[in-house]
């Protein structure tokens, strides 16, 4: 390898194979290139500079022999239009202009040689590829991914100048995650992408999803678009359409698409949350505070739609609960009291055929809730797990003539806020008659709701359930339900010092018997 001094004075020569500088002596001066630089050196194979060492920004010429390319704070804006290095078989560039980026991508992915070259080859077999956001921080587009034509995770996050990327064929991609490119407006998906599972788009300047290119992500069972103040409505232009199966082997009886979790929370103009033509398995529009419209929720109101969405977070969308609750009013007349909790509970309970559970904001709890207690909040660390429970027994009869078709248990939960006005509610698990019924599923494992003001957990099971995972268990249907429901809560008060050893009662919790009458 050949240092400093040797390229100063021997940059004419086509004998050079390797140069190798670590760092430069403070008495020595920078290097200024130019067009000629580099262009005696025909044979270099080895390039490795690690220190501030050239200034200029255009050479003439590359040697194409190069198989490996290491430049620290490379001062290039472009490479050479002739630069064709097909041996190349490492190529690292760090700290350089973020001009270059492009270039490089343009240069190495954009050329039909690059795929016969050492480094091309690895390309064709990488599976992961993450985008490092202090390199990449200046990468406006994104083109030729079908480069990596075996990338199963593609991480793009925090690409914050990214405004648009184009996917290609990726054929086995099955996450993509393009969280906090905040100026990304655009994402061009131009096929069918089967494998695809999971999208993150939170914290973009997304505007709409559409069909063209959200439509050909048929099996998406995660799609996150957090923090997406760009959205107003939510899917647009008929996202996931049922015609952009293509595949005939795809609409026979067999193909049962996967049910999609949908990321709404924080979304801060968002208004409306249209009906989705693919089953939702779980929606957060937490945050939402704009929110007025959720087609599901208004079709179930109007009698067009009888099944609720498994999982909801609706914490902080107060705006459309206040407008649901006015809507159920005016149908309803035979409610038991005019509060906006016994509104929204009405509304929800008149789905009875699944289980469900749905968060909402609500300052008190049902009266007419007859097996209900109080709860309280009290001293134990956070981290424990099952000791750390608060469980509530209640003991419900049923008559030897009960009918159990379209009734159910309903379980209700209601949180006060503390002084700083945020509680902290985790529910864990169910159980009847020494059966757990219902635990805390992947999906709510490890997650919690920190409330910035008071809500209510509601979660509906069905009778037939209830027998079903009761009978897996050897028991017959239930003559009498022992109940027992766990879950967690505490305040930021209970980590700062401020709560005595005396219990405080902080919120209500209670179970219901569901028929037909609501």
């Amino acid at each position: 390898m050949l240092n400093l001094l040797f390229f100063v004075e021997n940059t004419e020569t086509d004998k050079v194979r390797g140069i190798m500088i670590n760092h430069m002596d403070d008495r020595e001066e920078n290097i200024c290139l130019d067009s000629e630089s580099f262009l005696k050196m025909k044979n270099l194979q080895i390039l490795i500079i690690s220190d501030v060492i050239f200034t200029g920004n255009h050479v003439n010429y590359l040697s194409n022999e190069l198989r490996l390319l290491d430049w620290d704070y490379c001062p290039l804006l472009s490479f050479p239009s002739n630069f064709n290095p097909k041996k190349l078989a490492v190529l690292r560039m760090h700290n350089r202009p973020r001009t270059l980026m492009e270039e490089i991508w343009q240069i190495f992915f954009g050329m039909p040689w690059s795929g016969m070259s050492p480094l091309g080859m690895i390309l064709e077999i990488m599976q992961s590829l993450k985008f490092n956001k202090s390199e990449f921080f200046g990468l406006r587009k994104i083109r030729l991914l079908s480069r990596f034509p075996n990338l199963v995770d593609l991480n793009m996050s925090d690409c914050r100048n990214l405004v648009e990327v184009e996917i290609g064929f990726l054929k086995k991609l099955v996450n993509l995650d393009l969280g906090a490119c905040w100026k990304l407006e655009k994402l061009e998906i131009a096929e069918e992408m089967k494998s695809l599972k999971s999208l993150d788009l939170s914290y973009t300047a997304i505007k709409n999803l559409s069909s063209s290119s959200i439509g050909y992500l048929i099996n998406l069972e995660q799609l996150t678009l957090r923090n997406c103040d760009e959205l107003t409505k939510v899917p647009t232009d008929n996202i996931f359409p049922t015609d952009s199966v293509q595949d005939s082997s795809l609409q026979d009886k067999q193909y049962d698409p996967h049910p999609l979790m949908v990321y709404l929370n924080e979304c801060s103009n968002l208004v409306e949350i249209a009906e989705f033509p693919r089953e939702i398995y779980g929606l957060d529009a937490s945050g939402c505070h704009a929110l007025r419209t959720v087609s599901r929720l208004s079709n179930i109101l109007e009698g067009k739609e009888s099944k609720m969405i498994p999982w909801m977070d609706l914490c902080g969308c107060d705006e459309l609960c206040r407008n649901l609750a006015a809507d159920v009013g005016k149908m309803k007349k035979n409610l038991p009291d005019d509060s906006l909790v016994t509104a929204l509970l009405s509304l929800f309970l008149s789905c009875r055929q699944s289980e469900f559970q749905v968060v909402f904001p609500g300052s008190e709890f049902p009266e007419w809730f007859t097996c209900r207690t109080d709860f309280e909040r009290f001293l134990y660390p956070r981290d424990v797990d099952k000791k750390g429970f608060q469980a509530y027994n209640f003991c419900i009869g049923f008559p030897q003539d009960f009918k159990w078709e379209n009734k159910g248990l309903a379980f209700c939960s209601q949180t006060k806020r503390d002084r700083f006005g945020v509680s902290y509610f985790r529910f864990h698990a169910i159980y009847i008659n020494g059966v757990c019924i219902m635990k805390e599923s992947k999906l709510m494992k490890n997650r919690q709701w920190w409330f910035s003001c008071e809500h209510v957990w509601l979660y509906y099971v069905p009778f037939h359930t209830i027998i079903r995972r009761l009978g897996e268990s050897g028991l017959p249907p239930p003559s009498i339900c022992l109940v027992k429901l766990e879950f967690e809560y505490q305040t930021p008060e209970d980590h700062m010092g401020f709560v005595k050893q005396s219990r405080l009662r902080e919120g209500s919790c209670g179970v219901y018997v569901v028929n037909a009458r609501g």
